[in-house]
């Protein structure tokens, strides 16, 4: 008589569970800023200007936590031979309740400002602008996030 062998519902169940799980871990992760489209170039705390920021150009996002000073954010391109070059008018930041920055997920939770086509300040021989946040008001420390 030719004995069955037992079935093992471990051996079964192990790997599809394995499998369900990276199917719904995969769908439930959020999209990353860079999938988007966006390339995270650094972050900077500062009180009155920041570090630079390299750009290719094209669109160029700076992005603050709620608890920032409130006040005007200026993007300067740094030009180590002529005075920096102010790139766009300054853009108001006011904890959360400015209609200049928005809110994402993609960035950590924090507001930005999509400065947009900053192409025109793309120079040197390494074909990047270097950007910089500037505030005029020394009220706080504040920290910023740069994604080109």
């Amino acid at each position: 008589m030719k004995v069955m062998k037992m079935f093992k519902p471990k051996k079964v169940i192990v790997p599809v569970i394995m499998m369900v799980f990276s199917l719904i871990m995969t769908v439930s992760v959020p999209f990353t800023a860079s999938a988007a489209g966006w390339d995270y170039m650094g972050e900077d705390w500062f009180r009155t200007q920041s570090k630079n920021f390299k750009s290719g150009g094209g669109d160029f996002r700076v992005c603050l936590p709620y608890y920032s000073p409130k006040g005007y954010y200026y993007l300067f391109e740094e030009d180590p031979y002529n005075p920096d070059d102010q790139v766009k008018s300054g853009v108001y930041f006011g904890n959360s309740t400015s209609d200049d920055f928005y809110y994402t997920e993609s960035a950590h939770g924090l507001y930005c400002h999509v400065f947009r086509d900053v192409n025109a300040w793309v120079d040197g021989s390494n074909n990047q602008a270097e950007f910089y946040v500037k505030r005029y008001s020394d009220n706080g420390t504040v920290y910023v996030e740069a994604w080109d």
